[in-house]
């Protein structure tokens, strides 16, 4: 591994040292109050301790007033996911669209950041919302874009987990793209008020200018993936597309991150090579990198990545030594101070994780396959060696934050990457090259679109082949812990000094890998499962007979409403469905399913509902369950 001097690496030290105190105090749970007095308490024991010459003090001081501030802002508009369903609070949202995702004549899915008031938590001044806007008229949707200001009565939840296999994974969506709450609004309860902003509208323009260019140069399979490398939308990306990514570990070169504004910062770097001017030069490449990140409107992962890039080029041109672990430290700070939060993000804890491994551990695991197998100097196999050690520096520490937010770690990984990561980058360079010569040209941009289309068809093929075999990837209730063994006998083995340690430890690794994953139980095969809603709980049990589900109400006479994916889940049954109902969301689910095909129904008796209540543990899934009783 890399030796650091801690004084070499000031910025970094301070990061973590705010970071640790922040989380340590999230995690005693302080009141306001008690952080206002804390935080005027450190400020003045840190101006004692310069009047009295005392360095360490004072620096601890800065730390635990930093931290303070921080934990307090968090106090203030973070709410943490529920593993239960959480209720619909009504509430008025004032907010910027940031992000629309998608639109229909009388619809549209979009991010917005912005204050929401409701009587539940009281205001919320800072948090991002998914909303969906429907039934509304056709103008007023012509006019939600990017940055367009708006004022809206709706109906939110925090994020819920997926709890069926067609269901929509609300909390995987919002870790990824640091939502904090999904809202729906209807007709008249949204008013637009203005545009913050005319160049994130002039951006959204372009965007999808270049979407529709994008669709008339590749198929429509190849045009979700070429979307979403180039414009950062993946809404187009099948969820089968998805899982193969996700399961091959390479899910990550479908979002704009480091990698791609690092491609792009390559490519920029040549193209300005002309010029001599090196302010002008970096005043140009800076230009151009925010212009990328501007058009892929905004990411949170592409700002991290376009703060990272432009710290390291004005430091490096400065003349200075740009330590890399100084100027992720600082990246991280910066992120800090203006967002809090973001500590809780999945996307920031896999961007610094994944940077902060490959700081550390490239350069050991470069030297350990390079005397492995003993590599010469000849470019291929350097850029294999090379290729290898920056995906397994990476996996290593991202991994376990990976299985832990979603619950999969996959082995392939690292020969997935090895493989993907080149065809990707190559596929992004073709891509962009092709629709910018096709404005000029239509021909010449499709040869390399035909390019691009072929290594992404490629790159879907290796990655299909290499989920295809067993144990490619674990999904079980101790995927976190599998994830931590595996990154921790990677960097035993790799962290050896001589071939013979090295190749001992592998074998010994092996071993016990392959003794810990027989102790661990498979995970079975679900035959029943609990859907959670707002207005009733389903238990589904599937037995040689058919598939049998109780559908109990939560209250009386609730006003029945229509669940897309619990009905489609159950219409794609091919076996004899029982449907049995306490209530209204029961008796409108049946109603569904009898248009659709042949089903029996029947009420739930009182002996019924007693057992569901043993099985499913009703009166700690329920908000209030409704008995036999209540319904006389």
């Amino acid at each position: 591994m890399e030796k650091f001097s801690l004084t070499e690496i000031p910025a970094f030290k301070l990061f973590i040292l705010i970071l640790s105190g922040t989380i340590a105090l999230f995690v005693a749970d302080l009141d306001g109050s008690t952080l206002m007095y804390l935080i005027i308490g450190s400020i003045i024991a840190g101006c004692i301790a310069i009047y009295s010459k005392l360095k360490f003090a004072s620096y601890i001081f800065f730390v635990i007033a930093v931290s303070s501030v921080l934990n307090f802002r968090i106090s203030q508009d973070k709410i943490q996911f529920q593993e239960n369903l959480s209720p619909t609070i009504s509430g008025v949202f004032q907010g910027e669209i940031s992000h629309v995702v998608a639109k229909g004549d009388n619809w549209v899915n979009f991010i917005a950041d912005g204050s929401f008031d409701n009587k539940f938590t009281g205001e919320i001044p800072e948090c991002r919302f998914y909303i969906r806007y429907a039934f509304a008229d056709s103008n007023l949707i012509s006019r939600m874009l990017p940055s367009a200001k708006i004022n809206a009565n709706l109906k939110a939840t925090l994020p819920q987990k997926k709890q069926l296999d067609n269901e929509f994974d609300q909390r995987a969506y919002a870790l990824a793209n640091d939502i904090d709450w999904f809202g729906e609004v209807r007709g008249k309860n949204l008013a637009q008020i203005g545009f913050a902003n005319k160049f994130k509208v002039y951006s959204y323009q372009i965007r999808k200018n270049a979407q529709a260019r994008i669709d008339s140069l590749f198929n429509p399979n190849t045009a979700a993936v070429v979307t979403a490398l180039l414009t950062g939308e993946k809404s187009k990306l099948s969820p089968e597309l998805r899982d193969v990514f996700s399961q091959s570990g390479t899910a990550h070169l479908l979002a704009v991150s480091g990698l791609h504004v690092g491609i792009i910062s390559v490519i920029a770097w040549f193209l300005l090579a002309f010029v001599k001017n090196l302010p002008i030069k970096i005043l140009l490449f800076l230009i151009l990198i925010w212009a990328f990140i501007l058009f892929t409107g905004f990411p949170p992962s592409g700002i991290r990545a376009g703060i990272f890039a432009t710290l390291y080029v004005i430091i490096k041109s400065s003349q200075k030594q740009a330590n890399s672990l100084n100027v992720l430290g600082l990246t991280g700070l910066l992120i800090l101070l203006f967002d809090p939060t973001s500590i809780f993000s999945a996307s920031f804890q896999m961007s610094f994780a994944s940077v902060f491994g490959i700081l550390i551990f490239y350069t050991t695991f470069r030297n350990a396959l390079i005397r492995l197998f003993k590599v010469s100097i000849n470019p291929f196999s350097q850029f294999i060696v090379n290729s290898l050690s920056l995906t397994l520096s990476a996996s290593l520490v991202v991994s376990p934050i990976v299985a832990y937010y979603f619950g999969i770690y996959s082995v392939v990984s690292p020969l997935a990457n090895l493989i993907a990561v080149p065809l990707i980058t190559l596929s992004l360079v073709y891509s962009l090259i092709g629709v910018c010569l096709s404005y000029l040209y239509f021909d010449l941009g499709q040869i390399f679109c035909n390019a691009a289309e072929f290594l992404i068809g490629l790159t879907e093929q290796t990655n299909r082949a290499a989920v295809s075999f067993d144990f490619a990837y674990l999904m079980s209730d101790f995927v976190v812990l599998q994830s931590a063994i595996v990154s921790l006998l990677i960097a035993y083995v790799l962290i050896s000094r001589e071939n013979k340690q090295l190749l001992s430890r592998l074998i010994v690794s092996v071993l016990f890998f392959v003794a810990f994953i027989n102790l661990i139980p498979e995970k079975a095969k679900d035959t029943d499962k609990i859907v959670l809603r707002e207005d009733f709980v389903a238990y589904i049990n599937d037995t040689e007979d058919g598939r049998y589900v109780f559908v109990c109400d939560r209250r009386p006479r609730i006003y029945p409403r229509n669940d897309y994916y619990l009905n489609n889940y159950l219409n794609d049954y091919e076996g004899m469905i029982y449907v049995g109902y306490t209530g209204n969301c029961g008796i409108n689910i049946a109603d569904f399913l009898k248009e659709q095909r042949i089903i029996k129904d029947f009420e739930i008796d009182r002996e019924t509902l007693n057992l569901l209540n043993e099985v499913c543990d009703l009166d700690k899934n329920f908000i209030k369950r409704v008995r036999y009783d209540d319904r006389n």
